[in-house]
């Protein structure tokens, strides 16, 4: 299972010529380019429809399941009296200001 995705890149695109592959992702908020041999492109294939599927059936369950509850992240966020437990000045108060820190 990878993330990414695999593209056909050419020395000389006018011609199509000199062709190879790239696969491309991001990790840790750093997109990453890396080439490809050419033995590798069915298995790194396989392993790139895998990971999709896997997103796929991890986000399906995901969404339903927020829908169903009426969450949003905006929503979450944008309003600390939504969260139980969860003061407003806990969101304005900085830490060297001396009231409890």
């Amino acid at each position: 299972m990878r993330p990414g995705s695999l593209t056909r890149q050419y020395t000389d695109p006018k011609p199509h010529a000199g062709a190879y592959r790239q696969i491309h992702y991001t990790r840790r908020m750093k997109s990453r380019t890396e080439y490809v041999r050419r033995d590798w492109v069915t298995e790194l294939r396989r392993q790139f429809v895998t990971h999709k599927r896997f997103k796929r059936l991890v986000d399906t369950p995901v969404r339903r399941v927020r829908g169903q509850a009426g969450v949003s992240t905006r929503d979450t966020l944008a309003s600390p009296q939504s969260q139980p437990g969860v003061s407003q000045n806990f969101f304005t108060r900085s830490p060297g200001d001396g009231r409890g820190h």
